[in-house]
């Protein structure tokens, strides 16, 4: 069985401010983020868990200490991009067991999460976005890249025949002034068929609290 790798970009996902606010119409140089200005980041603007994308009505989102949200395509930290700081949240995926079943305990955790960050000028924040989508793009070298509405990014993981399951990521990133956000959960599965974009009203919340 042959599994051909998937990266959806999505163009809703790339939500980047302008890099210039001067008063002279003609300079392009970026804009400083003013000490004093409400830049800050804090935990309050992170999704909470009945925030994050609803999957299917078999599970639900907790809290958890566990790292990694992105499987597929794990995206370089905001830190190594020139962030000034950064806020995170990672979150488990407990699916609702039926009566006498009982989840198996040697199972990789299905995770997703939400990371903002401060940069110290729009510029910076809205290169460090290209920079997560070109990674995103690359996961694609041996598949197709298409464009799908809405504000997410999806990849497919190559199929494990054994067991006939792949992992799945759907990834958000967007930036709103000298700020950025990325939205993404990754889940294991026999496909990835969603009729519609599961990270666009998490990907909107996030944004709209961004400094």
């Amino acid at each position: 069985m042959t599994y051909r790798l998937v990266v959806v970009i999505a163009a809703g996902a790339l939500l980047v401010a302008g890099c210039s606010t001067a008063d002279d119409p003609d300079d392009d140089s970026p804009t400083p983020v003013p000490e004093g200005e409400t830049t800050a980041l804090d935990d309050t603007m992170l999704l909470v868990a009945t925030e994050m994308p609803a999957w299917n009505n078999a599970g639900t989102w907790v809290a958890t200490d566990d790292a990694g949200f992105l499987r597929v395509c794990p995206l370089t930290d905001p830190e190594s991009l020139g962030a000034t700081d950064t806020q995170g949240v990672t979150y488990k995926y407990v699916v609702e067991l039926d009566e006498g079943d009982a989840a198996d305990s040697e199972a990789e955790p299905m995770l997703g999460g939400n990371i903002l960050a401060s940069f110290s000028d729009e510029a910076t924040a809205a290169s460090a976005v290209e920079a997560w989508r070109a990674e995103l793009a690359a996961c694609s070298e041996d598949g197709e890249l298409t464009q799908l509405d809405g504000g997410a990014t999806w990849t497919g993981s190559d199929l494990d025949e054994a067991t006939e399951l792949a992992w799945f990521d759907f990834t958000g990133v967007a930036a709103k002034g000298a700020s950025t956000t990325i939205v993404g959960f990754s889940l294991q599965g026999q496909d990835a068929n969603v009729e519609s974009d599961p990270l666009a009203a998490p990907m909107q919340t996030s944004i709209d609290r961004l400094p």
